[in-house]
């Protein structure tokens, strides 16, 4: 039997006087005789519901209005053996079992979701950086890497276009940071060195849009210390020949580093 919970005890006047004063006083010997005070209200829609069945069954025979009720309320029997019937139906000890598991089950739930935004900032932050995982594609087979104090790192040449005599030349660059915490890439940006076989590259940009990381991922677990932060993106670069192979670099303190790509087929 479903039970109903946060209902008021008390029923509005015009909800009793919708129903023959028989059938009002029945229902309230039945439930005097049910003591879980919390289900009465689901029990008296229940018995009112069946009174209801058996006036209309009755109506449909030929019976009148008023000797349809009465007879509908005489087979329902004894208020006293129904009500204790629905004692046993709604036991105390059950209803409240039930409403002790459902508050508990809210309050460990209240308290997951507050774990969830104290170790990850907010939910909406775990979520969008279980997304960055999830965007991230593994390095090239011959993609150059080395590794540094900090990252690891690795680069790959993509396509070269040309158009009215002007080059452009994508590279692939990822970068696996050892601790996401203590560390940010956003300088790498700002030093890089670019050149390719004919000398220094001045003009490169990030794509698709200069925002730093174009996709990323993120794991971090305390109890072992496994963390690290995981990006990737284009450098495209714009030339005035088509590259044969280019070097980056980040020549800045003991963690410089060179990366070279090379075309194949380039001459």
């Amino acid at each position: 039997m479903k039970k109903r919970f946060g209902i008021r005890k008390g029923r509005s006047k015009a909800e009793t006087d919708t129903y023959s004063a028989a059938w009002n006083a029945w229902c309230a010997a039945v439930l005097r005789e049910v003591r879980f005070q919390p289900d009465h209200r689901a029990i008296r829609k229940e018995l009112l519901a069946h009174l209801e069945d058996g006036r209309a069954d009755l109506e449909r025979l030929g019976y009148d209005t008023a000797l349809a009720e009465q007879r509908a309320l005489e087979a329902m029997g004894s208020a006293f053996v129904v009500g204790c019937a629905m004692d046993q139906a709604h036991h105390p000890f059950w209803g409240w079992l039930w409403r002790l598991t459902r508050w508990l089950m809210l309050a460990l739930l209240a308290a997951a979701v507050g774990i969830t935004v104290r170790d990850s900032g907010t939910v909406n932050d775990a979520l969008s950086r279980t997304a960055e995982q999830l965007q991230w594609t593994e390095p090239a087979a011959g993609a150059d890497r080395v590794e540094t104090e900090y990252a690891t790192l690795w680069l790959a040449p993509g396509e070269v276009t040309e158009e009215g005599g002007v080059f452009q030349a994508d590279l692939y660059i990822w970068v696996e940071m050892r601790d996401p915490f203590g560390y940010s890439p956003d300088g790498l940006w700002r030093y890089l060195e670019v050149a390719d076989d004919q000398g220094a590259v001045p003009c490169y940009a990030r794509q698709p849009d200069g925002t730093w990381p174009e996709t990323g991922y993120w794991d971090y677990w305390e109890r072992t210390g496994k963390a690290w932060t995981r990006y990737q993106a284009t450098i495209r670069l714009t030339l005035d020949r088509r590259p044969a192979w280019v070097e980056v670099t980040y020549p800045y303190g003991k963690n410089d580093w060179t990366l070279r790509a090379e075309w194949e087929g380039a001459s």
